[in-house]
């Protein structure tokens, strides 16, 4: 029972020595402590959010350029407090799939069928943008990028529909 005990104490004294040395250790550059932003009202983390718009918007620039569409105009300046007074104001997307629009009637060739498929994409893209525009009802930049995607998708669609 004696020796039970010593190794018991030896344990017990070894794991103090472990948890005292951890606590004391400084923070290394790779472990760098940040608090995390707090999420939205709608409960968006908004670096997730950004960092998806921001990839979102990629794409649609890609796919503009794919359709020789040029860049839209620049989205008006945030205030200087840089913060949208109660919420930006985030319209709803007007335009539909080329699919839904009975008026959209582009030539059944295989050049508008691709120039529809991007423009259907782009509208994707900017639907869920401005989806997440909404989610950052206060943030300027995501209200900018949602304009920007909406003339995208406007300018893109119109492509399709008057494609010969």
């Amino acid at each position: 029972m004696k020796r039970g005990a010593l190794v018991g104490v030896a344990l017990g004294a070894a794991m103090s020595a472990i948890v005292a040395c951890a606590s004391q250790a400084p923070r290394s550059a790779s472990m760098p402590v940040t608090a995390a932003p707090p999420p939205t009202s709608a409960g968006v983390m908004p670096g997730d959010a950004h960092d998806r718009i921001t990839a979102l918007s990629q794409e649609i620039a890609g796919e503009r350029q794919k359709l020789g569409l040029p860049e839209p105009a620049e989205a008006p300046q945030a205030p200087p407090d840089g913060d949208c007074k109660p919420t930006c104001v985030i319209e709803q997307m007007a335009v539909k799939p080329h699919a839904e629009d009975a008026t959209c009637h582009p030539a059944q060739t295989q050049a508008c069928g691709d120039t529809c498929t991007l423009s259907d994409s782009i509208c994707h893209d900017a639907d869920e943008i401005c989806g997440l525009a909404r989610q950052l009802a206060t943030d300027p930049w995501a209200a900018g990028k949602c304009k920007d995607a909406q003339t995208s998708c406007s300018a893109a669609h119109d492509r399709c529909c008057g494609c010969q």
